[in-house]
């Protein structure tokens, strides 16, 4: 497990990732559209294309209409200069109150602790290939082919095993003299990655 607090690095460095054998295996789709079927789907696409085009007004008129704040920033005032509803800032040495992450960091003077857990994994990795041909009747056939492949790497989300493709899985494990019954390390809720900040900080 790796715990990274912002410039502070604890635990042993196992940096990278190893994988465990090298052997890869594909399945393969064909699907046939015919001239009707594919109409249809243009249709359908010119449908969807419309949606997302009257969708993105709201998206540019908010990013045309939204405010500057770069240039409302530049007119603040020190806090003490303050009257009324003027925008100001305060400078000067933060103090807050001490935080730690129970036996992974002892508390002290921080204003923030990121902390990020990863562990050595088993992870399924798929590349997906496809291939289109259209025959002289219109015809459209679509060739796709998943390769799987599986290999040990540092991870934040470890997944079950019972997420993989099962007849790949089981197949691979076999061919590289994996254990039948492997599963993968579980992080628990008080390591998951996370942020903790210093209540109570205050400025001169």
């Amino acid at each position: 497990m790796n715990l990274a607090y912002n410039d502070l690095e604890l635990g042993d460095d196992e940096g990278g990732s190893s994988s465990s054998g090298s052997d890869s295996m594909s399945e393969t789709t064909v699907t046939e559209q015919g001239a009707l079927s594919q109409m249809g789907g243009s249709f359908k696409n010119m449908l969807v294309g419309l949606v997302c085009f009257a969708l993105s007004w709201p998206v540019l008129y908010c990013g045309a209409s939204r405010t500057h704040w770069n240039k409302i920033f530049k007119n603040a005032v020190p806090v003490e200069q303050a009257k009324g509803d003027d925008l100001a800032y305060v400078t000067g040495t933060p103090v807050a109150d001490a935080i730690g992450d129970g036996a992974n960091l002892e508390k002290g003077k921080y204003l923030s602790i990121s902390k990020s857990t990863e562990v050595m994994a088993w992870v399924e990795n798929v590349k997906s290939d496809s291939k289109t041909d259209k025959s002289l009747t219109g015809t459209k056939t679509t060739t796709e082919t998943k390769t799987y492949s599986y290999a040990i790497e540092w991870t934040s989300s470890p997944k079950d095993v019972s997420s993989f493709n099962q007849e790949k899985w089981k197949t691979w494990k076999t061919k590289n003299n994996i254990p039948a019954d492997v599963q993968n390390p579980k992080i628990a809720d008080s390591e998951k990655s996370t942020s903790i900040y210093a209540p109570g900080c205050k400025v001169n």
